[in-house]
């Protein structure tokens, strides 16, 4: 069991079921990567994926060798994380843009009813 404390980099993971960027070992050639094992836990195929999901910090790999030795039936090596999460982006990206487009639609909506009230006003006055 690993507990990944208030890092949240690798939370995404589990989701998405990948590991790097473009391939695994991106975790090799980055600075950052201070740990000694090959693969975050959270490229591992986990014992408690739904638990983890769900906000508990703690994940427990399937195969406990799985960080320092991935296979491609312990871990989701073989799965980059890059097309994955771009799919879901242009997937959500149309639910961001019928949001916009209906807040868009309210204002205008609100702009012709506020010349409507201002002509109505300018009438009585006269």
């Amino acid at each position: 069991m690993f507990l990944l404390g208030s890092s949240k980099c690798f939370t995404f993971v589990p989701q998405f079921e990948c590991c790097g960027i473009d391939t695994y070992k991106d975790f090799k050639n980055a600075t950052a990567w201070t740990n000694k094992t090959t693969v975050p836990v959270t490229c591992c195929v986990l014992t408690d994926r739904d638990k983890f999901l769900n906000g508990d910090n703690t994940a427990t790999p399937k195969d406990s060798f799985c960080p320092v030795t991935p296979t491609s039936t312990n871990s989701y090596m073989q799965m980059p994380c890059y097309p994955k999460i771009r799919s879901w982006l242009v997937h959500k990206s149309v639910i961001v843009i019928g949001i916009a487009f209906a807040i868009a639609a309210l204002e205008i909506f609100g702009i012709i009813f506020a010349c409507c009230l201002m002509r109505t006003i300018g009438q009585q006055k006269d």
